[in-house]
């Protein structure tokens, strides 16, 4: 009888201490669960700040793409503007040529004008000389004439 109750107090101690370990595995794993939901929340929070975010990196993603366009389409636009300048620049040189090569054939032409001019000027001159040479003979004769008839006459 002692036995047995020995073994009672035994079998009471082990169950006691069983049922203070699953106490404290209760409550161990209730301490587990709530840890275990905060962690849930708090994937959850991050899962809805990362769909934020990669909404945010789309509208992000979709405005770079745009702005790539956009620099895409002015670089288009320098390129046609650059390749305008140079058939421009091209024309004006060939211009440029011609308008030198006018030149010299105007400095040409003022040259032989200036010369022609001056040929001009000496024969005019030539010629007023050569009509006071004449005049005077003309003269001459005149008086000889007179001369001669005032002398006839006498």
């Amino acid at each position: 009888s002692q036995r047995l109750r020995d073994r009672e107090v035994e079998t009471e101690r082990k169950i006691a201490e069983r049922l203070s370990t699953a106490t404290e595995s209760a409550a161990s794993a209730k301490r587990e669960l709530q840890r275990l939901g905060e962690l849930e929340q708090t994937l959850a929070g991050r899962r809805e700040s990362l769909s934020e975010r990669e909404a945010q990196t789309a509208t992000l993603a979709k405005e770079l793409d745009m702005r790539e366009r956009k620099l895409n389409a002015k670089a288009d636009a320098i390129a046609t503007e650059k390749e305008l300048c140079k058939k421009l620049s091209d024309d004006l040189l060939r211009r440029e040529g011609a308008v030198r090569a006018a030149e010299k054939g105007i400095n040409g032409a003022r040259s032989q004008l200036r010369t022609l001019e001056e040929e001009v000027a000496q024969r005019v001159r030539k010629l007023t000389d050569d009509q006071a040479a004449l005049k005077r003979w003309a003269d001459e004769l005149d008086r000889r004439d007179r001369d001669l008839a005032e002398s006839q006459r006498r």
